[in-house]
């Protein structure tokens, strides 16, 4: 029990620091690189979010199934992102990825409550030197943007089983953040008359996040000439407010805030899996979303994530019995994904990302914890003139069965 709270308490302390040193050239978008919505399970079979990764099992990232999970259940999740990119330039990331608690009510219901980032960015912008002629002094200037912060979702959801094939679920996301962003402008006259004029122009902008986000799900069974398993979730963007808070140093009226409404991803996602084998799982995803109320979007970076089109697949093997030694107590998974996804401000461009990834899972044979591990490889297409990127991100979950907790008492309908 020692070493499960030790590593919640890692995990947290990992999340409130905000170790955030990847400086990917994509972060230009959006908000921030978008962080995984799999938890470290669903990773390991190529992102998958809307299928439990077993005919008998919960999927933290669906809250349809979470009545499935037959013990209250705590999951954390620690990431480390590595990027390379085509070029030079080589950054890496380590965070909290997710932290997530389920609490079983009956064999019919259960309730969740989880904490995970959206977006994430720690990132900064040079410009060359640039010149501009006003009368007869030539003026060079160089622009630095420094910009760092980002976006987390606080849920909480209800799971309902309707019947024997028929699973519901229903949840609210209330997104919050801050970004920070300093702009600091360096005018001087050509090389020759650098002294004669030298000024420095720095301007510091807050950007604080406040939306809601509604979640809809259903898992149905025994679906299909396979009696596989049907999941579907879409994800209903309510609001999102922006306040804004900035400074100028050559400004004497000092700051000014102003508040805008912007918009949130419209997402929607469906899955089929099916069992060849009792312990076999195929299944693959297709995924879609669509940002609503763009306009205010591009207040940092001047360009967003307007769409994006994906697809996953992936198998596991999961061990059957409870009480079965090694190997039948390990997980197995692997996947392959492809994103694309398509840019506002450059003629609509299309870009692209493709992943390999793989996963282990480890259940202890008398306490019923977990422990997996996933790894995804992958590159990512660039606009023009910025190098692509090769990413490997390497996960660690850890999920505590009920005897880290008091056992509450159950009432089975």
């Amino acid at each position: 029990m020692t070493i499960f709270r030790r590593t919640i308490f890692i995990g947290v302390l990992i999340y409130l620091t905000g170790n955030l040193g990847a400086q990917s050239f994509l972060e230009q978008y959006g908000f921030g690189q978008v962080q995984p919505e799999a938890d470290v399970v669903g990773q390991g079979m190529g992102g998958i979010t809307v299928l439990p990764m077993g005919l008998r099992d919960a999927n933290f990232s669906l809250p349809a199934s979470w009545h499935r999970a037959r013990r209250t259940k705590l999951q954390i999740g620690l990431v480390h992102n590595g990027i390379e990119v085509d070029g030079g330039g080589s950054f890496s990331r380590d965070a909290l990825q997710h932290f997530q608690f389920l609490a079983h009510l009956t064999n019919r219901a259960a309730v969740g409550v989880a904490l995970r980032p959206l977006t994430r960015v720690d990132i900064s912008f040079l410009d060359t030197t640039r010149t501009i002629i006003i009368g007869d002094n030539n003026l060079a200037y160089d622009q630095h943007r420094t910009v760092s912060g980002g976006q987390s979702a606080l849920a909480v959801g209800y799971s309902r089983r309707i019947n024997s094939r028929l699973s519901l679920g229903l949840a609210l996301d209330v997104i919050f953040g801050t970004l920070a962003q300093t702009d600091t402008l360096t005018i001087f006259t050509g090389s020759e008359h650098k002294g004669d004029l030298f000024a420095r122009l720095i301007a510091d902008q807050r950007h604080e996040f406040s939306g809601k986000v509604m979640a809809l799900s259903l898992l149905a069974d025994q679906v299909g000439i396979a009696s596989g398993l049907l999941g579907i979730q879409l994800r209903l963007p309510l609001d999102l407010t922006i306040v804004n808070h900035s400074s100028n140093s050559s400004v004497r009226a000092g700051s000014q805030s102003r508040r805008l409404e912007a918009g949130l991803p419209l997402e929607a996602r469906l899955g089929y899996g099916f069992s060849p084998a009792p312990d076999h799982l195929l299944a693959a995803e297709l995924g879609w979303s669509l940002l609503a109320k763009p306009d205010s979007i591009d207040l940092v970076f001047g360009n967003h994530i307007e769409r994006i089109y994906d697809l996953r697949l992936g198998w596991s093997k999961v061990p059957v019995g409870a009480e079965k030694l090694e190997p039948g107590r390990l997980y197995y998974r692997v996947g392959f994904y492809y994103r694309r996804y398509y840019l506002s401000r450059s003629n609509n461009e299309s870009l692209g990302e493709i992943g390999l990834t793989a996963g282990l899972g480890y259940r202890s044979l008398r306490t019923g914890h977990r422990l997996d591990l996933a790894l995804q490889l992958g590159r990512r297409a660039a606009p023009a003139g910025i190098g692509e990127e090769r990413f490997v991100n390497l996960s660690l979950g850890v999920t505590t069965a009920e005897l880290w907790f008091l056992r509450p008492k159950k009432k089975w309908d």
